[in-house]
């Protein structure tokens, strides 16, 4: 008697310690209706937008869900409404989750923003974009300027959409500091088809992390598992302006620019895969600041954009926050460099220019491959404190006296069914240069629909 009245008060505890969860589909038909929906929703609640065209429609996603019942904007199936015109989507609240819209062949209207993670509820939390598509959504003169996603707040993720054709000034993707960690995850993307700036000016960066204002900033954003193709905008595709953050597991595809550490320090890259395919101003990592860990990556076929495939920089004395830190103590280990139109590193990048006179110091290079039959394989001066440790570079001359740690030999690749070369399992290579690796192709990323 006493276990079974012990049974029911352990289920009544459980029953009543269990949130309820509401949850309703709520067909909305334009921005109006999702307007009138929010009064009511509830946590696990589905807005269901009725497939088509919206046109100028300023939607505004605001509410708040909870980790385990979030609240969705989603259309009638995926990928079935196209917003056009002059549109755009606020985000705002926690736990929202907005999913398969197309924005095709618009503008934001009077906004800067086609969708941005703030609103009148402020900044997101916890919060979504996810099997999106953003087209051709360009002012018709390209200096304009906006940006396509904006994240603000903390803990949000843009996943497995598409950015597809970006002519004009501002960012693609863009992660905005208040001054806290953000812990923004932006992962499984394909951007794609961002044309070069004609006069080559800043502000046409695929992706960014930060301000220089904000470069001493922690974010804690993990940028992982994306897609670039053809993001030739300017030299950064990816400008990194801000500390903590992560770069993992990306492919960069024919693009005229590089990965750049612009400002902030302990940035973590690692396994990343850049193929230049020979095009020209394509490049790999362009390296400023301190305490960055660069481990694994691949860099093959690039142009010279910025002197060589690692291109470490030169720093200025007493920097202003725009301007060139020294680097010191990055660790760049289990690289493999195949075949770059450059330097496969250059040592002091800008040295001489604009007072940029600080070299380098204490650098670690360990089991990387440098592979080329071109120019020499490193180019300019090192800072002190240089360690080097189990690395073969083959091919082209070295251009420097080799240090201890730097051996000329054969590495003896083999190219892999995906085009990419590796050392062989028993040859004298074997547990150098990059090896976990992942070449991401339009199939595994981006919408499920498009």
């Amino acid at each position: 008697m006493k276990f079974a009245l012990s049974c029911t008060a352990l289920l009544l505890a459980a029953t009543f310690s269990t949130p309820s969860v509401h949850a309703a589909d709520i067909s909305v038909a334009d921005a109006d209706a999702i307007q009138a929906a929010l009064t009511n929703v509830q946590p696990g609640d589905v807005l269901v937008m009725d497939d088509g065209v919206w046109r100028d429609q300023e939607i505004v996603f605001a509410a708040t869900g909870t980790a385990q019942a979030p609240i969705t904007l989603r259309p009638q199936t995926p990928g079935g409404v196209t917003v056009t015109g002059a549109s755009n989507l606020s985000i705002s609240g926690s736990h929202l989750v907005v999913s398969g819209i197309n924005f095709q062949d618009g503008t934001p209207g009077d906004l800067s923003h086609i969708i941005q993670f703030r609103g009148p509820l402020g900044n997101a939390q916890h919060c979504r974009l996810t099997n999106t598509r953003i087209a051709n959504y360009n002012p018709q003169d390209p200096d304009t300027r906006y940006f396509w996603v904006s994240l603000y707040g903390t803990h949000n993720r843009v996943d497995h959409c598409r950015f597809d054709g970006q002519n004009h000034s501002g960012c693609t993707v863009v992660a905005w500091l208040d001054g806290v960690p953000t812990h923004h995850q932006i992962d499984h993307n394909h951007l794609l088809n961002r044309p070069a700036d004609p006069e080559d000016r800043n502000g046409f960066e695929t992706m960014r992390l930060g301000t220089s204002k904000q470069g001493d900033t922690a974010a804690f954003v993990t940028v992982e598992n994306n897609l670039f193709e053809r993001c030739d905008g300017e030299i950064e595709i990816i400008s990194n302006k801000s500390c903590d953050n992560v770069f993992r597991g990306n492919t960069f595809k024919a693009c005229a620019g590089t990965l750049t550490l612009r400002h902030g320090h302990r940035a973590t890259i690692e396994n990343n895969v850049f193929l230049g395919t020979g095009k020209k101003g394509s490049g790999g990592i362009r390296i400023i600041g301190e305490s960055h860990k660069i481990t694994g990556n691949y860099i093959a076929d690039v142009d010279d954009r910025a002197q060589g495939a690692l291109s470490i920089a030169a720093g200025i004395p007493n920097t202003k926050p725009n301007g060139y830190q020294q680097v010191k103590e990055v660790v760049i280990a289990h690289n493999t460099v195949v075949r770059p139109g450059a330097a496969a590193v250059r040592f002091d990048w800008g040295v001489g220019s604009r007072k940029r006179s600080l070299l380098a110091q204490r650098m670690t290079f360990s089991n990387n491959l440098f592979v080329s039959n071109g120019p020499p394989l490193f180019e300019g001066d090192m800072g002190t404190g240089w360690t080097w440790e189990r690395n073969l570079a083959y091919g082209a001359e070295l251009g420097i006296k080799p240090p201890p740690g730097l051996h000329s030999k054969n590495p003896q690749l083999e190219k892999g069914p995906d085009g990419l070369w590796r050392p062989k399992t028993n040859g004298p290579a074997a547990g150098l240069g990059a090896t976990e690796l992942t070449l991401l192709t339009a199939d595994s990323v981006g919408p499920s629909w498009d």
